[in-house]
């Protein structure tokens, strides 16, 4: 198979027309109602809505890809969504935040790159670690500031915009900041942070693709 033919193979939602763009936005509903995207479970209880039971579990639907919708979809529901990495390269989108494991964010400590300041934050320490993973040059041991500023598309600019985007959107983005640094150590917030090791890649797949794109239209 060449590449043209490998292109013209993807589904709609891989792509960026307005088809691609309309499945985005279903996908987000079904977040807001509770849904879940490839086994990755969503705040269905701030809409009300339990998960399904099975077997006095929660059982949350699984998808083929990340692309396909899952769980009921209410057209009233308002889709879930988040900001880019670059919101967040402005001190006038800031306010004082928590990581929801007692560590503050701030523009200072997180955002600006010219604070020198003893109190600026790591990434590891920003996202929950007890101390310093790995050595020296470590891409988990750099400033959050330089992660933002300069690594907006790295896999820790992601994760630190969702634990922003969890603060200052509310119940509008589906965790809370507590939950998002849980997903990171591959714990499932909503089953009693159960250990689950796809919950990490799962997560940072439905923050990368789907909730880092903006205000839905």
């Amino acid at each position: 198979m060449n590449e043209s033919d490998r292109t013209n193979r993807l589904p709609s939602w891989q792509g960026h027309g307005p088809e691609s763009v309309e499945e985005r936005r279903r996908i987000l509903r079904s977040l807001g109602a509770g849904g879940a995207i490839a086994g990755l479970p969503s705040l269905a209880h701030a809409t009300g809505r339990p998960h399904c039971k099975r077997d006095g579990k929660n059982y949350n639907p699984t998808a083929s890809a990340v692309g396909s919708m899952v769980g009921s979809v209410n057209p009233t529901t308002l889709p879930m969504y988040g900001h880019s990495c670059s919101h967040y390269q402005s001190s006038a989108n800031w306010a004082t935040w928590t990581n929801g494991k007692g560590t503050t964010l701030n523009w200072n400590v997180c955002g600006n790159h010219t604070y020198a300041g003893a109190d600026r934050l790591r990434f590891w320490q920003a996202i929950g670690f007890a101390s310093a993973p790995g050595v020296a040059g470590d891409v988990r041991r750099r400033w959050c500031s330089d992660v933002i500023q300069n690594y907006p598309s790295s896999d820790e600019a992601i994760w630190l915009t969702a634990l922003f985007n969890a603060n200052k959107i509310g119940t509008r983005f589906p965790y809370a900041p507590a939950g998002v640094c849980d997903l990171y150590f591959n714990k499932n917030p909503l089953r009693s942070l159960e250990v689950d090791a796809t919950m990490h890649g799962k997560a940072l797949m439905l923050f990368r693709d789907y909730l880092s794109q903006g205000m839905p239209a």
